[in-house]
């Protein structure tokens, strides 16, 4: 059951990170098959099944239309986000995390739009045009003009489509609702085509585009264009709603309800005349239809909510629940629908929110300039679910003072090109890391914290926090008494001094990890330095001294990037357990295997809940681990360093890093990473597996789906990363 979740996930991550490339090649394929005049490929692009008096009936043939369009509007929307919507937000100074959401709503505003003008044009010289009983006179309707079956065949494909969308969304608070609503809305759309009430579908369909449309242009107004003017598109929506989701789709319900029985010549399920219609049908779809008005009349309530936080406050916040972070009223508006068109990922590189979250890659590069456009502009999940917290803007500041003092003409190195996969064939064993880390990442040379020199000794670190969960996990922590190691972003410091002043004053090591969780070696020097001496201010603001111990974001950082770090006075940390088995937890079997090898154990804690973290410090401690702080680990008893002592010996801290006073056991940790680089070596099968790790490290970094691993790092901050950081010596 793991190993198959494990592959679904990995499935949906591999599609998610290709939505333009996968559906282009299918879409090429067909249509070169088509201008090869093979006949097949014809029914993939037009719909077919064409009578003699040029009307059109259903074929077995629509399914191939379907696939086609599936493709077409998942590769419409991705490239139409990237190279149109994304430009826009930023010409229209939408702010920078909220870039995605801009994209999300402009799509499904200009969709939305399209469909209901269309719906409304099929449907105006209808006989059905506003009269229900026309939904059921001379039933069954089995012909259709050309454009009424494209139309409803394109319109089936979208919810298709939204399928895919809605699974590599983030759960939203909602979620549930939201699930149903897009079950319901395919059943009515099956149902309607097949047994041929596609007259109601049509109706249907234009009673939800309309507001849907409208709705997506508040919200997307709302990022660019707050105030007045949105609030009036709200209003409009308002109306647009309780007119056609309430007032006119209760009329379809009542229709179906009552007007069956007089007009419909015979309930009888004869399939080739096209009857479908046995009695019973009537109720299923009823109930169906009654039970999408439930989810209306619930989201219709949070409307009301919101227009009363509007009116009665002057900054109208989220109305979902008292224990969650305070958000515009943008956020209720989310709300009122789950958004069903408006998925996490898109086809752009960002800031990994998790270490381990689909890949949301795009397709086109922001200027070079704006090293925070690399980050993801959608942290801040509108609909944020119970726990989530307010994403700080990551915009790294610099200070060129931060630059005095450090000589950097002497650092070789180029600026490497983010994640570009160049070792297919890399070792990832320590061999070859100058060249392939951007292949292999997190792979340690002798220089950095890597292990723990005393056997049965686990140090446990937590990445891209503070964030509200980290109460809870120093909770935890306290209740254990165990230390850990917290490498916190800058920007995230800023935003919350006062919880890294409690971990501080617990006795919990504070190491960093750099201002926005950037790919440092995608930096210049003296980007990487403001990086690191920005959350240095954040970081001695909060508890009065600076850290002397770094991670690398990603585990990345090549010869050049240490160099620096080094200059500036840090030890780089990395980790020896990563967990990257998406759906798995800290069970008695995975405890059990702890003593084989670290590999059993990336894969039994990946994806743990801070609510886990007791039961993974109970197993670790019941075989007879030691847990302690990264620095403890080693026997350095100076994790901090005063800021003042620090800038009086940067010149010189490459040669002066271990002094007397610190009695960090060097030897002892550069003979474990040379035992374990020997190992690898000798032994052909953990070299094998140490291969595939690196091929597949990076990746799983930068494209796994999820959400909490033992390294629990979040978007948002919303949970703190955590990752087991073990003896190489079991």
């Amino acid at each position: 059951m793991r190993r198959s979740t494990s592959c679904l996930h990995s499935l949906a991550n591999y599609l998610a990170k290709r939505q333009i490339e996968i559906p282009l090649k299918a879409i090429g394929f067909i249509v070169a098959g088509y201008f090869l005049r093979l006949p097949v490929f014809e029914h993939f692009i037009f719909i077919s099944n064409q009578r003699p008096d040029g009307r059109f009936e259903k074929s077995p043939w629509d399914i191939t239309f379907l696939f086609f369009y599936i493709c077409v509007f998942t590769a419409l929307r991705a490239a139409t986000m990237d190279y149109i919507l994304f430009p826009l937000a930023k010409l229209v100074k939408v702010p920078k995390k909220k870039y995605q959401r801009f994209a999300e709503q402009s799509y499904s505003v200009f969709y939305y739009g399209i469909a209901f003008g269309y719906g409304v044009y099929v449907m105006y010289d209808s006989p059905w045009w506003f009269d229900t009983t026309y939904f059921w006179r001379d039933y069954p309707v089995t012909d259709y003009t050309k454009s009424f079956k494209y139309y409803y065949l394109v319109q089936f494909a979208y919810w298709l489509q939204q399928i895919f969308v809605l699974q590599i969304e983030a759960p939203r608070k909602d979620y549930k609702e939201l699930v149903m609503h897009h079950i319901n809305t395919l059943l009515l759309i099956s149902l309607s085509y097949c047994c041929n009430f596609t007259r109601v579908g049509n109706a249907v369909f234009v009673c939800m585009d309309l507001p849907d449309s409208i709705l997506a242009l508040a919200k997307a107004l709302n990022y660019c264009l707050p105030g007045i003017v949105c609030n009036t598109v709200f209003g409009i929506m308002v109306i647009s709603w309780l007119y056609t989701r309430v007032y006119l789709f209760g009329c379809i319900i009542w229709s179906t309800l009552t007007e069956p029985d007089l007009y419909v010549p015979q309930f009888v399920l004869h399939p080739p005349s096209g009857n479908w219609f046995p009695y019973f049908v009537k109720y299923i779809i009823a109930g169906l239809m009654i039970g999408l008005f439930i989810l209306i009349l619930f989201w219709t309530l949070m409307i009301f909510k919101v227009i009363f936080k509007i009116l009665t406050e002057p900054d109208a916040k989220d109305v979902r629940s008292d224990d969650e972070d305070e958000v515009d009223y943008n956020t209720s508006m989310e709300k009122i629908e789950g958004d069903h068109s408006t998925p996490k990922l898109t086809a752009r590189e960002i800031k990994d929110k998790t270490h381990t979250v689909f890949a949301k890659k795009h397709r086109h590069d922001d200027d070079d300039d704006d090293d925070d456009d690399d980050y993801d502009y959608d942290d801040d999940d509108d609909s944020k679910e119970k726990g989530e917290v307010d994403e700080p803007e990551f915009v790294t500041p610099q200070d060129e003072k931060w630059l005095e003092g450090l000589d950097l003409d002497d650092i070789e190195g180029r600026v490497r090109p983010v994640g570009s996969g160049i070792c297919k064939k890399a070792k990832c064993d320590g061999s070859d890391n100058e060249r392939c880390f951007e292949t292999c990442g997190n792979m340690a040379t002798a220089d950095d914290i890597y292990g723990c020199p005393s056997e049965r000794t686990w140090a446990l670190t937590f990445d891209d926090g503070p964030s509200n969960f980290t109460i809870e996990l120093l909770n935890i922590l306290d209740k254990a008494n165990v230390k850990a190691t917290f490498c916190v972003m800058g920007a995230h410091a800023k935003q919350y001094p006062e919880i890294i002043k409690r971990a501080y004053k617990a006795g919990h090591q504070i190491a960093s990890h750099t201002y926005s969780h950037p790919h440092l070696m995608s930096l210049s020097n003296e980007k990487i330095v403001y990086e690191v001496r920005a959350t240095e201010e954040a970081i001695k603001a909060a508890i009065g001294v600076k850290p002397r111990y770094i991670r690398p974001p990603y585990g990345e950082a090549d010869a050049r990037v240490k160099s620096i770090l080094k200059k500036m006075g840090y030890k780089t940390l990395m980790w020896n357990v990563d967990p990257t088995d998406y759906n798995v937890h800290m069970l008695k079997d995975g405890a059990q295997r702890i003593q084989r090898a670290f590999d059993d154990i990336a894969a039994d804690l990946y994806q743990t809940s801070i609510g886990q973290v007791p039961k993974i410090i109970e197993a670790l401690r019941s075989k007879g681990f030691k847990l302690s702080t990264a620095a403890e680990c080693v026997g350095d008893k100076r994790p901090h360093a005063d800021p003042e002592e620090e800038k009086k010996k940067s010149k010189d801290h490459d040669e002066d890093e271990n002094d007397e006073d610190d009695e960090y056991n060097e030897d002892a940790r550069k003979k474990i990473q040379q035992d374990a680089f020997a190992a690898s070596g000798s032994d052909s099968e953990k070299k094998e597996q140490l291969d595939q790790q690196g091929q597949q490290g990076l990746q799983q970094q930068q494209a796994t789906s999820g959400a909490n691993s033992i390294r629990f790092s979040a978007a948002a901050g919303s949970i703190l990363a955590a990752c087991g950081f073990l003896t190489s010596y079991l």
